[in-house]
Protein backbone atom coordinates (compact mmCIF):
# COMPACT_ATOMS: atom_id res chain seq x y z
CA UNK A 1 0.00 0.00 0.00
CA UNK A 2 1.03 3.50 -0.74
CA UNK A 3 2.07 5.16 2.80
CA UNK A 4 0.26 8.25 4.06
CA UNK A 5 2.25 11.23 3.80
CA UNK A 6 2.71 14.37 6.41
CA UNK A 7 3.38 18.01 4.48
CA UNK A 8 5.95 19.80 6.77
CA UNK A 9 6.47 23.71 5.91
CA UNK A 10 9.00 24.63 7.64
CA UNK A 11 10.01 28.76 8.30
CA UNK A 12 13.36 29.47 10.10
CA UNK A 13 15.91 32.14 9.97
CA UNK A 14 17.66 32.43 6.60
CA UNK A 15 21.23 31.85 8.42
CA UNK A 16 20.26 29.07 9.98
CA UNK A 17 19.19 26.98 6.87
CA UNK A 18 22.11 25.11 6.17
CA UNK A 19 22.65 23.89 9.66
CA UNK A 20 19.00 22.58 9.86
CA UNK A 21 19.22 20.64 6.48
CA UNK A 22 22.08 18.85 7.81
CA UNK A 23 19.87 18.11 10.99
CA UNK A 24 17.28 16.88 8.45
CA UNK A 25 20.17 14.79 6.71
CA UNK A 26 20.69 12.84 10.28
CA UNK A 27 17.36 11.77 10.74
CA UNK A 28 16.95 10.53 7.42
CA UNK A 29 13.34 10.64 7.42
CA UNK A 30 12.08 13.88 5.13
CA UNK A 31 12.28 14.42 1.24
CA UNK A 32 12.72 17.89 0.70
CA UNK A 33 11.00 19.56 -2.77
CA UNK A 34 14.56 20.46 -4.30
CA UNK A 35 15.78 20.05 -8.15
CA UNK A 36 18.87 18.71 -9.39
CA UNK A 37 19.49 21.65 -12.07
CA UNK A 38 22.38 23.88 -11.80
CA UNK A 39 20.99 27.24 -10.40
CA UNK A 40 24.44 29.38 -9.63
CA UNK A 41 28.05 28.89 -9.68
CA UNK A 42 28.21 26.99 -6.70
CA UNK A 43 25.78 24.61 -7.59
CA UNK A 44 27.08 24.10 -11.07
CA UNK A 45 31.12 23.60 -8.90
CA UNK A 46 29.59 20.97 -7.05
CA UNK A 47 27.76 19.01 -9.72
CA UNK A 48 30.96 19.08 -11.76
CA UNK A 49 32.46 17.56 -9.17
CA UNK A 50 30.53 15.02 -8.50
CA UNK A 51 30.92 14.13 -12.17
CA UNK A 52 34.44 14.24 -11.92
CA UNK A 53 34.42 11.46 -8.93
CA UNK A 54 32.10 9.47 -10.96
CA UNK A 55 33.79 9.76 -14.60
CA UNK A 56 37.08 8.90 -12.25
CA UNK A 57 35.82 5.52 -10.39
CA UNK A 58 33.93 4.41 -13.41
CA UNK A 59 37.27 4.40 -15.47
CA UNK A 60 39.90 3.14 -12.30
CA UNK A 61 37.39 0.37 -11.97
CA UNK A 62 37.63 -0.72 -15.75
CA UNK A 63 41.14 0.23 -16.25
CA UNK A 64 43.00 -2.99 -17.06
CA UNK A 65 46.57 -3.00 -16.31
CA UNK A 66 49.00 -5.72 -17.08
CA UNK A 67 49.72 -8.79 -15.18
CA UNK A 68 52.90 -8.34 -14.34
CA UNK A 69 52.50 -4.93 -13.75
CA UNK A 70 54.17 -4.16 -10.19
CA UNK A 71 52.00 -3.30 -7.39
CA UNK A 72 53.37 0.09 -5.55
CA UNK A 73 49.85 -0.02 -3.34
CA UNK A 74 52.42 1.17 -0.43
CA UNK A 75 53.83 3.85 -2.61
CA UNK A 76 50.37 5.86 -3.47
CA UNK A 77 50.97 9.52 -3.77
CA UNK A 78 50.11 11.89 -1.38
CA UNK A 79 47.52 14.98 -2.07
CA UNK A 80 43.97 15.14 -3.60
CA UNK A 81 43.10 11.83 -4.44
CA UNK A 82 40.82 12.85 -7.03
CA UNK A 83 42.93 15.15 -8.40
CA UNK A 84 46.07 12.20 -8.27
CA UNK A 85 43.55 9.53 -9.69
CA UNK A 86 42.40 11.95 -12.43
CA UNK A 87 46.01 13.05 -13.29
CA UNK A 88 47.47 9.35 -13.63
CA UNK A 89 44.32 8.34 -15.71
CA UNK A 90 45.03 11.40 -18.15
CA UNK A 91 48.40 9.79 -18.90
CA UNK A 92 47.27 6.72 -19.38
CA UNK A 93 45.99 7.84 -22.20
CA UNK A 94 48.29 10.65 -23.43
CA UNK A 95 50.84 7.57 -22.88
CA UNK A 96 48.81 4.78 -25.20
CA UNK A 97 48.15 7.72 -27.60
CA UNK A 98 52.33 8.45 -27.78
CA UNK A 99 52.71 4.96 -28.21
CA UNK A 100 50.63 4.56 -31.43
CA UNK A 101 52.38 7.91 -32.62
CA UNK A 102 55.94 6.12 -31.97
CA UNK A 103 54.76 3.01 -33.74
CA UNK A 104 53.26 4.49 -36.67
CA UNK A 105 56.39 6.53 -36.69
CA UNK A 106 59.01 3.70 -36.76
CA UNK A 107 56.48 1.76 -39.39
CA UNK A 108 57.61 4.81 -41.87
CA UNK A 109 60.94 5.00 -40.94
CA UNK A 110 61.85 1.44 -41.12
CA UNK A 111 61.27 1.32 -44.54
CA UNK A 112 64.07 3.43 -45.27
CA UNK A 113 66.65 1.82 -43.16
CA UNK A 114 68.19 2.20 -40.55
CA UNK A 115 70.15 6.11 -40.53
CA UNK A 116 71.06 8.69 -37.82
CA UNK A 117 70.00 12.38 -38.37
CA UNK A 118 73.89 13.71 -37.54
CA UNK A 119 74.69 12.19 -41.01
CA UNK A 120 72.19 13.51 -42.97
CA UNK A 121 73.24 17.12 -41.31
CA UNK A 122 76.86 16.78 -42.06
CA UNK A 123 75.68 15.64 -46.13
CA UNK A 124 74.00 18.78 -46.06
CA UNK A 125 76.82 20.76 -44.72
CA UNK A 126 78.87 20.05 -47.67
CA UNK A 127 76.44 21.65 -50.26
CA UNK A 128 74.77 18.52 -50.71
CA UNK A 129 70.84 18.24 -51.56
CA UNK A 130 69.40 15.07 -50.72
CA UNK A 131 66.46 14.46 -52.98
CA UNK A 132 64.42 10.69 -51.72
CA UNK A 133 62.30 8.59 -53.76
CA UNK A 134 60.04 5.61 -53.38
CA UNK A 135 59.04 2.92 -56.57
CA UNK A 136 57.60 -0.42 -56.64
CA UNK A 137 60.56 -2.32 -57.25
CA UNK A 138 59.14 -3.73 -60.79
CA UNK A 139 59.35 0.07 -62.26
CA UNK A 140 62.42 0.86 -60.76
CA UNK A 141 65.19 1.17 -63.74
CA UNK A 142 68.96 0.65 -63.51
CA UNK A 143 69.74 3.69 -65.97
CA UNK A 144 68.70 5.97 -63.10
CA UNK A 145 71.86 4.91 -60.70
CA UNK A 146 74.25 6.01 -64.21
CA UNK A 147 72.29 8.72 -65.49
CA UNK A 148 72.07 10.33 -61.35
CA UNK A 149 73.93 10.29 -58.32
CA UNK A 150 71.98 7.66 -56.91
CA UNK A 151 71.77 5.38 -53.64
CA UNK A 152 69.20 2.30 -52.59
CA UNK A 153 69.08 2.36 -48.79
CA UNK A 154 66.61 -0.10 -48.75
CA UNK A 155 64.03 -2.63 -50.36
CA UNK A 156 60.98 -3.52 -48.16
CA UNK A 157 57.73 -5.05 -49.50
CA UNK A 158 58.31 -5.05 -52.72
CA UNK A 159 59.26 -1.05 -52.94
CA UNK A 160 62.62 0.42 -53.78
CA UNK A 161 63.73 3.47 -51.47
CA UNK A 162 66.85 5.49 -52.80
CA UNK A 163 67.94 8.89 -52.43
CA UNK A 164 69.52 10.91 -55.13
CA UNK A 165 72.15 13.74 -54.54
CA UNK A 166 73.19 17.15 -56.22
CA UNK A 167 74.99 20.18 -55.46
CA UNK A 168 73.66 23.28 -53.86
CA UNK A 169 75.24 25.19 -56.44
CA UNK A 170 73.83 22.55 -59.49
CA UNK A 171 72.14 24.93 -62.54
CA UNK A 172 68.60 24.80 -63.22
CA UNK A 173 66.10 23.13 -61.28
CA UNK A 174 66.27 19.72 -59.93
CA UNK A 175 64.30 17.07 -62.56
CA UNK A 176 63.42 13.18 -61.57
CA UNK A 177 60.92 10.97 -63.72
CA UNK A 178 60.07 10.44 -59.71
CA UNK A 179 57.99 12.66 -57.28
CA UNK A 180 60.01 12.98 -54.51
CA UNK A 181 58.51 11.32 -50.86
CA UNK A 182 58.34 12.79 -47.97
CA UNK A 183 62.10 11.81 -45.49
CA UNK A 184 61.80 11.07 -42.02
CA UNK A 185 63.19 13.12 -39.63
CA UNK A 186 64.59 10.23 -37.26
CA UNK A 187 65.62 6.79 -37.78
CA UNK A 188 63.75 3.80 -36.42
CA UNK A 189 66.48 2.91 -34.24
CA UNK A 190 66.20 6.24 -32.39
CA UNK A 191 62.63 5.86 -31.96
CA UNK A 192 63.43 2.43 -30.72
CA UNK A 193 64.49 4.38 -27.53
CA UNK A 194 62.28 6.57 -27.22
CA UNK A 195 59.35 4.02 -27.58
CA UNK A 196 61.08 1.72 -24.72
CA UNK A 197 61.32 5.07 -22.38
CA UNK A 198 57.76 5.14 -23.00
CA UNK A 199 56.86 1.78 -22.30
CA UNK A 200 58.54 2.04 -19.27
CA UNK A 201 56.50 5.29 -18.25
CA UNK A 202 53.48 3.17 -19.11
CA UNK A 203 54.35 0.75 -16.59
CA UNK A 204 55.30 2.95 -13.96
CA UNK A 205 52.01 5.00 -14.60
CA UNK A 206 50.31 1.22 -14.23
CA UNK A 207 52.14 0.26 -11.57
CA UNK A 208 50.50 3.71 -9.66
CA UNK A 209 47.00 2.67 -11.11
CA UNK A 210 47.00 -1.05 -9.98
CA UNK A 211 48.01 0.63 -6.25
CA UNK A 212 45.27 3.24 -6.65
CA UNK A 213 42.17 0.17 -7.71
CA UNK A 214 42.84 -0.23 -3.75
CA UNK A 215 41.70 3.00 -2.83
CA UNK A 216 38.53 2.34 -4.57
CA UNK A 217 35.99 2.53 -1.32
CA UNK A 218 37.89 5.82 -0.22
CA UNK A 219 37.04 7.30 -3.95
CA UNK A 220 33.52 6.09 -3.77
CA UNK A 221 33.50 7.46 -0.03
CA UNK A 222 34.21 11.06 -0.97
CA UNK A 223 32.08 11.17 -3.57
CA UNK A 224 29.23 10.25 -1.57
CA UNK A 225 30.29 12.71 1.14
CA UNK A 226 30.18 15.39 -1.99
CA UNK A 227 26.94 13.61 -2.83
CA UNK A 228 25.67 14.69 0.69
CA UNK A 229 26.77 18.24 0.56
CA UNK A 230 25.30 19.05 -3.16
CA UNK A 231 21.97 17.87 -2.02
CA UNK A 232 21.72 19.86 0.96
CA UNK A 233 23.09 22.93 -1.61
CA UNK A 234 20.00 21.90 -3.54
CA UNK A 235 17.60 21.81 -1.12
CA UNK A 236 18.66 25.01 0.37
CA UNK A 237 18.50 27.04 -3.16
CA UNK A 238 14.57 25.86 -3.76
CA UNK A 239 13.82 27.19 -0.47
CA UNK A 240 11.43 30.29 -0.15
CA UNK A 241 13.13 33.25 0.86
CA UNK A 242 10.55 35.67 2.32
CA UNK A 243 11.07 39.03 4.49
CA UNK A 244 14.01 40.39 2.19
CA UNK A 245 16.08 36.80 2.29
CA UNK A 246 16.28 36.91 6.08
CA UNK A 247 13.26 34.27 6.48
CA UNK A 248 13.40 30.78 4.98
CA UNK A 249 10.39 28.54 4.38
CA UNK A 250 11.07 25.38 2.97
CA UNK A 251 8.65 22.21 2.03
CA UNK A 252 9.07 18.84 2.70
CA UNK A 253 7.32 15.27 3.05
CA UNK A 254 7.66 12.46 5.82
CA UNK A 255 5.86 9.27 6.42
CA UNK A 256 3.03 10.25 8.53
CA UNK A 257 3.99 7.18 11.02
CA UNK A 258 6.82 9.27 11.74
CA UNK A 259 5.11 12.07 12.60
CA UNK A 260 5.28 12.07 16.31
CA UNK A 261 8.86 11.21 16.81
CA UNK A 262 9.90 13.62 14.14
CA UNK A 263 7.56 16.51 16.51
CA UNK A 264 9.92 15.46 19.02
CA UNK A 265 13.05 16.06 17.30
CA UNK A 266 11.82 19.27 15.50
CA UNK A 267 10.87 20.61 19.45
CA UNK A 268 14.60 21.02 20.05
CA UNK A 269 15.34 23.14 17.18
CA UNK A 270 15.01 26.58 16.82
CA UNK A 271 12.19 26.27 13.79
CA UNK A 272 8.52 26.77 13.31
CA UNK A 273 6.95 24.50 11.08
CA UNK A 274 3.57 23.64 9.81
CA UNK A 275 2.17 20.07 9.38
CA UNK A 276 -0.75 19.23 7.51
CA UNK A 277 -1.89 15.77 6.12
CA UNK A 278 -0.64 15.58 2.17
CA UNK A 279 -3.14 15.68 -0.61
CA UNK A 280 -3.03 14.81 -4.35
CA UNK A 281 -2.71 18.43 -5.10
CA UNK A 282 0.90 17.94 -3.27
CA UNK A 283 2.11 15.52 -5.58
CA UNK A 284 4.05 13.99 -2.45
CA UNK A 285 6.75 11.03 -2.89
CA UNK A 286 5.61 7.66 -3.17
CA UNK A 287 6.75 5.00 -0.29
CA UNK A 288 5.02 1.43 -0.40
CA UNK A 289 4.61 -0.73 2.66
CA UNK A 290 3.18 -4.40 1.95
CA UNK A 291 4.10 -7.82 3.89
CA UNK A 292 6.53 -10.06 3.53
CA UNK A 293 5.33 -11.26 0.63
CA UNK A 294 4.25 -8.31 -1.53
CA UNK A 295 7.37 -6.74 -0.82
CA UNK A 296 9.48 -8.99 -2.93
CA UNK A 297 7.56 -8.09 -5.74
CA UNK A 298 7.84 -4.13 -5.33
CA UNK A 299 10.98 -4.21 -7.43
CA UNK A 300 8.95 -5.61 -10.92
CA UNK A 301 6.24 -2.95 -10.10
CA UNK A 302 8.75 -0.55 -10.40
CA UNK A 303 9.87 -1.01 -13.58
CA UNK A 304 6.78 0.04 -15.00
CA UNK A 305 6.02 2.99 -12.59
CA UNK A 306 4.59 3.65 -8.88
CA UNK A 307 1.00 4.86 -8.29
CA UNK A 308 -0.13 8.06 -7.39
CA UNK A 309 -0.39 9.26 -4.10
CA UNK A 310 -4.03 8.41 -3.00
CA UNK A 311 -3.66 5.71 -5.65
CA UNK A 312 -4.12 2.37 -4.63
CA UNK A 313 -0.69 0.28 -4.67
CA UNK A 314 -1.66 -2.99 -7.03
CA UNK A 315 1.78 -4.77 -5.92
CA UNK A 316 -0.36 -7.21 -3.25
CA UNK A 317 -2.73 -8.34 -6.22
CA UNK A 318 -0.43 -8.64 -8.99
CA UNK A 319 2.47 -10.49 -7.36
CA UNK A 320 0.23 -14.12 -6.40
CA UNK A 321 -0.35 -14.03 -10.68
CA UNK A 322 2.67 -13.46 -11.25
CA UNK A 323 4.78 -15.81 -9.50
CA UNK A 324 2.36 -18.62 -11.06
CA UNK A 325 2.22 -16.42 -14.91
CA UNK A 326 6.19 -17.43 -14.11
CA UNK A 327 5.68 -20.85 -13.66
CA UNK A 328 3.56 -21.45 -16.54
CA UNK A 329 5.73 -19.83 -19.04
CA UNK A 330 8.85 -21.67 -17.35
CA UNK A 331 6.90 -25.28 -17.91
CA UNK A 332 9.18 -27.72 -16.46
CA UNK A 333 8.98 -28.58 -12.17
CA UNK A 334 13.10 -29.23 -12.78
CA UNK A 335 13.91 -25.74 -13.87
CA UNK A 336 11.68 -24.84 -10.82
CA UNK A 337 13.65 -26.64 -8.37
CA UNK A 338 16.81 -25.68 -9.87
CA UNK A 339 15.66 -21.73 -9.13
CA UNK A 340 14.48 -22.95 -5.32
CA UNK A 341 17.77 -24.23 -5.06
CA UNK A 342 19.75 -21.20 -6.61
CA UNK A 343 17.72 -18.63 -4.56
CA UNK A 344 18.32 -20.56 -1.21
CA UNK A 345 22.02 -20.43 -1.46
CA UNK A 346 21.99 -16.88 -2.99
CA UNK A 347 20.14 -15.86 0.28
CA UNK A 348 22.89 -16.98 3.01
CA UNK A 349 26.09 -16.25 0.42
CA UNK A 350 24.69 -12.92 -1.23
CA UNK A 351 23.18 -10.95 2.20
CA UNK A 352 22.90 -7.32 0.11
CA UNK A 353 21.00 -9.34 -2.04
CA UNK A 354 18.49 -11.24 0.14
CA UNK A 355 14.83 -10.18 -0.92
CA UNK A 356 16.24 -10.42 -4.88
CA UNK A 357 17.05 -14.11 -3.56
CA UNK A 358 13.55 -14.71 -1.80
CA UNK A 359 11.84 -13.51 -5.08
CA UNK A 360 14.19 -16.32 -6.90
CA UNK A 361 12.83 -18.58 -4.92
CA UNK A 362 9.31 -17.97 -4.79
CA UNK A 363 9.43 -18.17 -8.48
CA UNK A 364 11.17 -21.57 -8.58
CA UNK A 365 8.32 -22.69 -5.89
CA UNK A 366 5.53 -21.39 -8.62
CA UNK A 367 7.63 -23.12 -11.78
CA UNK A 368 7.32 -26.44 -9.42
CA UNK A 369 3.29 -25.70 -8.75
CA UNK A 370 2.54 -24.38 -12.39
CA UNK A 371 4.26 -27.35 -14.18
CA UNK A 372 3.25 -30.10 -11.87
CA UNK A 373 0.04 -29.56 -13.98
CA UNK A 374 1.98 -31.57 -16.82
CA UNK A 375 4.32 -33.21 -14.76
CA UNK A 376 7.35 -31.80 -16.80
CA UNK A 377 10.71 -32.61 -14.92
CA UNK A 378 13.70 -31.65 -17.42
CA UNK A 379 11.61 -32.10 -20.65
CA UNK A 380 10.50 -36.07 -19.55
CA UNK A 381 6.67 -36.38 -18.56
CA UNK A 382 6.88 -37.72 -15.09
CA UNK A 383 2.97 -38.78 -15.75
CA UNK A 384 4.02 -41.08 -18.25
CA UNK A 385 6.48 -43.00 -15.89
CA UNK A 386 4.57 -43.39 -12.61
CA UNK A 387 1.37 -45.56 -12.03
CA UNK A 388 -2.03 -42.65 -11.61
CA UNK A 389 -5.84 -43.45 -10.57
CA UNK A 390 -7.56 -43.85 -13.69
CA UNK A 391 -10.10 -41.17 -12.66
CA UNK A 392 -7.56 -38.48 -12.86
CA UNK A 393 -5.81 -39.95 -16.17
CA UNK A 394 -9.31 -39.95 -17.54
CA UNK A 395 -10.33 -36.39 -16.21
CA UNK A 396 -7.24 -34.80 -16.65
CA UNK A 397 -4.12 -35.89 -17.74
CA UNK A 398 -4.52 -37.81 -21.04
CA UNK A 399 -1.63 -37.31 -23.49
CA UNK A 400 -3.59 -36.75 -26.44
CA UNK A 401 -5.83 -34.10 -24.45
CA UNK A 402 -3.17 -32.36 -21.71
CA UNK A 403 -2.38 -29.41 -24.23
CA UNK A 404 -5.72 -28.37 -25.30
CA UNK A 405 -6.78 -28.47 -21.52
CA UNK A 406 -3.20 -26.12 -20.31
CA UNK A 407 -4.79 -23.75 -23.47
CA UNK A 408 -8.09 -23.44 -22.36
CA UNK A 409 -6.58 -23.05 -18.24
CA UNK A 410 -4.16 -20.03 -20.02
CA UNK A 411 -6.84 -18.18 -20.76
CA UNK A 412 -9.34 -18.51 -18.23
CA UNK A 413 -6.55 -17.62 -15.88
CA UNK A 414 -6.54 -14.68 -17.74
CA UNK A 415 -10.53 -14.34 -17.36
CA UNK A 416 -10.36 -14.44 -13.94
CA UNK A 417 -6.85 -11.98 -13.46
CA UNK A 418 -8.29 -9.73 -15.70
CA UNK A 419 -12.39 -9.75 -13.31
CA UNK A 420 -10.07 -9.39 -10.26
CA UNK A 421 -8.13 -6.09 -11.92
CA UNK A 422 -12.12 -4.87 -13.01
CA UNK A 423 -13.16 -5.71 -9.27
CA UNK A 424 -10.21 -3.59 -7.71
CA UNK A 425 -10.90 -0.68 -10.37
CA UNK A 426 -14.68 -0.91 -9.26
CA UNK A 427 -14.54 -1.11 -5.78
CA UNK A 428 -11.73 1.68 -5.58
CA UNK A 429 -14.36 3.71 -7.52
CA UNK A 430 -16.56 3.24 -4.77
CA UNK A 431 -14.89 4.32 -2.05
CA UNK A 432 -13.13 7.25 -4.15
CA UNK A 433 -15.77 8.78 -6.01
CA UNK A 434 -19.34 7.11 -5.25
CA UNK A 435 -21.44 3.87 -5.61
CA UNK A 436 -22.14 4.99 -9.15
CA UNK A 437 -18.50 4.98 -10.61
CA UNK A 438 -17.92 1.78 -10.18
CA UNK A 439 -20.93 -0.51 -11.18
CA UNK A 440 -19.67 -0.43 -14.81
CA UNK A 441 -16.15 -2.51 -14.36
CA UNK A 442 -18.79 -4.73 -11.79
CA UNK A 443 -21.19 -4.78 -15.29
CA UNK A 444 -18.16 -5.84 -17.33
CA UNK A 445 -16.66 -8.62 -14.64
CA UNK A 446 -20.05 -10.28 -14.95
CA UNK A 447 -20.00 -10.27 -18.46
CA UNK A 448 -16.71 -11.58 -18.97
CA UNK A 449 -17.83 -14.33 -16.70
CA UNK A 450 -20.76 -14.93 -18.57
CA UNK A 451 -18.72 -15.13 -21.98
CA UNK A 452 -16.31 -17.32 -20.82
CA UNK A 453 -18.97 -20.02 -19.37
CA UNK A 454 -21.16 -19.70 -22.79
CA UNK A 455 -18.16 -20.25 -24.84
CA UNK A 456 -17.30 -23.20 -22.88
CA UNK A 457 -20.65 -24.86 -23.34
CA UNK A 458 -20.93 -23.86 -26.69
CA UNK A 459 -17.40 -25.58 -27.33
CA UNK A 460 -17.87 -28.37 -24.81
CA UNK A 461 -21.30 -29.37 -25.89
CA UNK A 462 -22.94 -28.98 -22.20
CA UNK A 463 -24.83 -26.75 -20.19
CA UNK A 464 -24.18 -25.52 -17.14
CA UNK A 465 -26.59 -22.31 -16.81
CA UNK A 466 -29.68 -21.98 -16.95
CA UNK A 467 -31.54 -19.58 -18.98
CA UNK A 468 -32.48 -17.29 -15.81
CA UNK A 469 -29.05 -17.66 -15.06
CA UNK A 470 -27.97 -16.41 -18.68
CA UNK A 471 -31.02 -13.71 -18.65
CA UNK A 472 -29.51 -12.45 -15.22
CA UNK A 473 -25.87 -12.20 -15.61
CA UNK A 474 -26.65 -10.52 -19.35
CA UNK A 475 -29.20 -8.33 -17.52
CA UNK A 476 -27.40 -6.96 -14.83
CA UNK A 477 -23.80 -6.73 -17.10
CA UNK A 478 -25.96 -4.47 -19.39
CA UNK A 479 -27.38 -2.47 -17.19
CA UNK A 480 -24.36 -1.64 -15.45
CA UNK A 481 -22.12 -0.77 -18.55
CA UNK A 482 -25.01 1.03 -20.54
CA UNK A 483 -25.75 3.04 -18.04
CA UNK A 484 -23.12 3.29 -15.73
CA UNK A 485 -19.94 3.92 -18.26
CA UNK A 486 -20.52 7.70 -18.06
CA UNK A 487 -21.91 9.40 -15.04
CA UNK A 488 -24.41 12.12 -16.56
CA UNK A 489 -27.62 13.80 -15.06
CA UNK A 490 -28.89 13.43 -18.53
CA UNK A 491 -30.37 10.28 -19.01
CA UNK A 492 -29.44 10.55 -23.44
CA UNK A 493 -25.69 11.27 -22.59
CA UNK A 494 -25.72 8.05 -20.22
CA UNK A 495 -26.99 6.43 -22.80
CA UNK A 496 -25.05 7.41 -25.79
CA UNK A 497 -21.70 6.84 -23.53
CA UNK A 498 -22.73 3.33 -22.46
CA UNK A 499 -23.58 2.26 -26.32
CA UNK A 500 -20.00 3.92 -26.92
CA UNK A 501 -18.12 1.54 -24.08
CA UNK A 502 -19.61 -1.62 -25.70
CA UNK A 503 -17.08 -1.29 -28.59
CA UNK A 504 -14.37 -1.93 -25.45
CA UNK A 505 -15.62 -5.46 -26.14
CA UNK A 506 -13.54 -5.71 -28.83
CA UNK A 507 -10.49 -4.85 -26.48
CA UNK A 508 -11.39 -7.61 -23.56
CA UNK A 509 -11.35 -10.15 -26.63
CA UNK A 510 -7.96 -9.02 -27.12
CA UNK A 511 -6.78 -8.96 -23.69
CA UNK A 512 -7.94 -12.63 -22.84
CA UNK A 513 -5.90 -13.93 -26.10
CA UNK A 514 -3.13 -12.33 -24.77
CA UNK A 515 -2.98 -14.78 -22.24
CA UNK A 516 -2.42 -17.33 -24.78
CA UNK A 517 1.46 -16.95 -24.52
CA UNK A 518 1.17 -18.57 -20.63
CA UNK A 519 0.32 -22.03 -22.44
CA UNK A 520 2.74 -21.17 -25.46
CA UNK A 521 5.81 -20.01 -23.84
CA UNK A 522 5.08 -23.29 -21.17
CA UNK A 523 4.59 -26.14 -24.32
CA UNK A 524 8.01 -24.67 -25.74
CA UNK A 525 10.24 -25.11 -22.64
CA UNK A 526 8.79 -28.62 -22.00
CA UNK A 527 9.69 -29.24 -25.74
CA UNK A 528 12.92 -28.39 -25.83
CA UNK A 529 13.78 -29.68 -22.79
CA UNK A 530 12.44 -33.35 -24.13
CA UNK A 531 14.84 -32.70 -27.53
CA UNK A 532 17.59 -31.80 -25.52
CA UNK A 533 16.98 -35.12 -23.70
CA UNK A 534 17.25 -37.05 -27.20
CA UNK A 535 20.21 -35.08 -28.43
CA UNK A 536 21.79 -36.11 -25.25
CA UNK A 537 20.97 -40.14 -25.72
CA UNK A 538 21.99 -39.93 -29.50
CA UNK A 539 25.57 -39.86 -27.93
CA UNK A 540 25.39 -42.91 -25.72
CA UNK A 541 25.68 -44.63 -28.27
CA UNK A 542 29.59 -43.97 -29.10
CA UNK A 543 31.92 -46.42 -27.47
CA UNK A 544 33.58 -45.57 -23.98
CA UNK A 545 33.05 -42.16 -24.00
CA UNK A 546 29.76 -42.00 -24.66
CA UNK A 547 28.36 -41.48 -21.29
CA UNK A 548 30.49 -38.46 -20.96
CA UNK A 549 29.34 -36.44 -23.99
CA UNK A 550 25.67 -37.78 -22.36
CA UNK A 551 26.28 -35.38 -19.61
CA UNK A 552 27.98 -32.35 -21.09
CA UNK A 553 24.71 -32.79 -23.55
CA UNK A 554 22.66 -32.56 -20.60
CA UNK A 555 23.77 -30.07 -18.45
CA UNK A 556 25.06 -27.23 -21.45
CA UNK A 557 21.39 -28.31 -23.23
CA UNK A 558 19.34 -27.42 -20.31
CA UNK A 559 20.98 -24.89 -18.98
CA UNK A 560 20.20 -22.80 -22.95
CA UNK A 561 16.74 -24.16 -22.47
CA UNK A 562 16.32 -22.73 -18.48
CA UNK A 563 18.14 -19.90 -19.81
CA UNK A 564 16.07 -18.90 -22.14
CA UNK A 565 12.71 -20.16 -20.46
CA UNK A 566 13.53 -17.62 -17.90
CA UNK A 567 14.21 -15.04 -19.71
CA UNK A 568 10.58 -15.40 -21.67
CA UNK A 569 9.26 -16.25 -17.88
CA UNK A 570 10.31 -12.95 -16.55
CA UNK A 571 9.11 -10.57 -19.97
CA UNK A 572 5.80 -11.63 -20.80
CA UNK A 573 3.81 -12.35 -17.49
CA UNK A 574 5.53 -8.74 -16.97
CA UNK A 575 3.68 -7.42 -20.42
CA UNK A 576 0.38 -8.82 -19.01
CA UNK A 577 0.66 -7.38 -16.03
CA UNK A 578 1.33 -4.06 -17.41
CA UNK A 579 -1.06 -3.98 -19.96
CA UNK A 580 -4.17 -6.19 -19.15
CA UNK A 581 -4.20 -6.23 -15.56
CA UNK A 582 -3.30 -2.81 -15.08
CA UNK A 583 -5.27 -1.21 -17.32
CA UNK A 584 -8.52 -3.15 -16.17
CA UNK A 585 -7.90 -2.50 -13.06
CA UNK A 586 -7.34 1.45 -14.15
CA UNK A 587 -4.08 2.11 -12.69
CA UNK A 588 -2.53 5.84 -13.80
CA UNK A 589 0.83 5.59 -12.10
CA UNK A 590 3.27 8.62 -12.19
CA UNK A 591 4.49 8.93 -8.49
CA UNK A 592 7.83 9.65 -7.71
CA UNK A 593 9.89 7.52 -5.13
CA UNK A 594 10.33 8.97 -1.79
CA UNK A 595 13.52 10.17 -1.81
CA UNK A 596 14.61 11.61 2.19
CA UNK A 597 17.36 13.89 2.42
CA UNK A 598 19.99 11.61 3.97
CA UNK A 599 23.61 10.85 5.17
Amino acid sequence: MVIKMTKYSFILLDKDLNGFLEQLQEWGVVDITRTYKPADEKSQEYLDLSRRYSSAIRELKNYKVKEDCVDNTGKIEEGNLLEIVERRLERARALAARSMELQKERTASKCWGDFNADDIRKLEELNLVLHFHTVPEAKFKEVWEKAYSLQILNKENGRVYFVVLTSKFDDGEYSFPVAEAKFPERGFAEIDKEIAQNEMDMRENESALLALQSRLDLLKQLKTEQDAVLDIYMANLTSEKVAEGQIAVVQGFAPTDNEAELAQKLESCDVYYIAEPATKEDNPPIKLKNNFFATLFEPIGNLYMLPKYGELDLTPFFAPFYMLFFGLCLGDMGYGLLLLIAGLVAMFKLPKLKNYAKLVMLLGLGSIIMPAMTGTFFGVSLYDHVAMPQWLYDNWYNPETINIKMFWFALIFGVFQICVGRLISAFYAFKQQGWQYGLANIGWAVFSVWASIFFAEWQGGFTFLTPLANYIMLGISGVCIIFFSKISSNIFFRIAGGVKAVYDVTGLLGDILSYVRLFGLGAAGGILGLVMNQIALSFVSIPYVGWLFFIIMLVIGHSLVLFLSCLGAFVHPIRLTFVEFYKNANFQGGGRKFNPLKK
